[in-house]
């Protein structure tokens, strides 16, 4: 009846956006304690992000030098496949000629060593943007303000050191070098195919257009999943610090049970945005395998076409070359290719997260112009004086003191009564303190 209908209806929504659901609720009762909420980008990744990771990589010059590396490798891969083509169709008698056997081995050399030299620099230069990255998070956190640490729990900076750190340390690497190594060879196969047949030109446009809009669904997707992913894994950490420096008062009013229970809520939560992005890239690679066998299988009807109705005469050894990489590109080469691109720009997200905590704003400077104007022998007569001192402990929190004005001279005995914590402050800029005569 209508009623079942209804309530089945709502109980599917609700397991639909229970991990939204969580993940609010986290964040509220993270609001109530004075915790701030993590901060949650949305949309494309930001050109400063790749920016500031082509810096840490070294430069647009690193990056124009890897370019070059990779086409050179991907041309000395096709010049390679067509002199081996060529070889194969001489005689015996001449394939075993010293010309034809240097030429074979001395090209499989120099393809094995381009190929080499640019994973090796690739990783080389990804490490060291991921080192850069770190260094600058770790001594921005070290010189954070009071503040970062009352209002971040500890699991949620040691998701950004551990996760994130160790997605740009062992996953993107891997991910980029598969990505353009995938992508320069499907170029290449492409490349050859139009040039060799070109009737395949005929069925690239309609294949191209749901290849784009494929990739633009998928890459919008999850690219947020892995967001929401990023930040369900944040409560995961700080459930288990607490756990570990709270469990004496756990067990001492008996609420085991209760944290199990809300540890796996969280974990839960943290589940289903996991497995909502795996389900979202099996999804996408389902139509990129379609995509490509429709590919490889118009071209060679078209080829097979043409040369039947004398269109354009085709050479055997090319179309079995052109066929050869059509096949190649269309098993494992496209589909992987595309899920690697996407997987790179969701694996930016970590470095996004990380660059973020290499902005933290500072506390004071350790050194000030003041050092240099005082003499070593400062202070003599050491005094303190204030005028209109404001001060509180957040600059989100209302003000613990407001305009006080006082003076301690040198030698003078003082007590100061207030709230526990107060050397944690934000001195207003409208007030003025002057140690030794000196307005600090």
């Amino acid at each position: 009846d209508k009623s079942t209908v209804k309530s089945s209806a709502s109980s599917s929504d609700i397991r639909r956006n229970s991990s939204f659901l969580s993940l609010q609720a986290n964040e509220k009762s993270s609001s109530s304690s004075g915790v701030a909420r993590e901060d949650r980008n949305t949309g494309i990744i930001k050109r400063k992000t790749w920016k500031e990771y082509t810096v840490a990589m070294g430069g647009i010059y690193v990056g124009f030098l890897l370019f070059i590396l990779y086409c050179v490798t991907q041309a000395s891969s096709l010049v390679t496949i067509i002199f081996f083509g060529e070889w194969a169709e001489q005689p015996d008698a001449v394939q075993s000629s010293s010309y034809w056997i240097g030429l074979v081995y001395g090209l499989t050399l120099v393809l094995i060593f381009f190929a080499f030299i640019r994973t090796r620099l690739t990783f080389f230069f990804c490490l060291k943007a991921s080192q850069h990255l770190h260094d600058a998070a770790a001594e921005a956190v070290l010189r954070a303000k009071i503040e970062f640490f009352d209002t971040n729990p500890l699991g949620r900076i040691l998701n950004r050191f551990s996760a994130d750190v160790g997605i740009a340390d062992d996953q993107l690497p891997l991910t980029l070098v598969d990505f353009l190594v995938g992508f320069f060879l499907a170029i290449g196969s492409v490349a050859t195919a139009i040039v060799s047949l070109p009737m395949t030109l005929l069925a690239l446009p309609p294949l191209l257009w749901y290849f784009v809009r494929l990739r633009k669904i998928f890459v919008t997707t999850t690219r947020e999943l892995k967001r929401l992913e990023g930040l369900a894994r944040s409560p995961t950490y700080a459930m288990i610090g607490e756990a570990l420096s709270g469990v004496a008062t756990m067990r001492a009013n008996d609420a085991i049970g209760f944290f199990q229970k809300k540890f796996e809520d969280v974990h839960d939560a943290h589940g289903r945005a996991f497995f909502a992005f795996v389900a979202s890239s099996r999804w996408f690679a389902i139509r990129m395998d379609f995509i490509a066998f429709v590919f490889m299988s118009v071209t060679s009807l078209l080829a097979v076409l043409f040369q039947d109705q004398g269109w354009l005469s085709i050479s055997p050894a090319v179309l079995g070359m052109c066929l050869t990489l059509l096949l190649q590109m269309a098993g494992t080469n496209f589909p992987w290719v595309v899920r690697q691109s996407a997987e790179v720009v969701n694996q930016m997200i970590s470095v996004e997260r990380v660059s973020a905590f290499g902005h933290l704003p500072s506390e004071a400077p350790l050194v000030t112009n003041y050092d240099d104007k005082v003499g070593a022998e400062w202070p003599i007569e050491p005094s303190i004086s204030t005028t209109n001192l404001t001060v509180r402990y957040r600059a989100s929190l209302p003000p613990a003191l407001s305009d006080v004005s006082f003076s301690v001279k040198s030698g003078q005995r003082i007590g100061i009564c207030g709230r526990t914590g107060t050397a944690r402050l934000l001195f207003n800029p409208s007030c003025a303190l002057f140690l030794t005569s000196c307005d600090i």
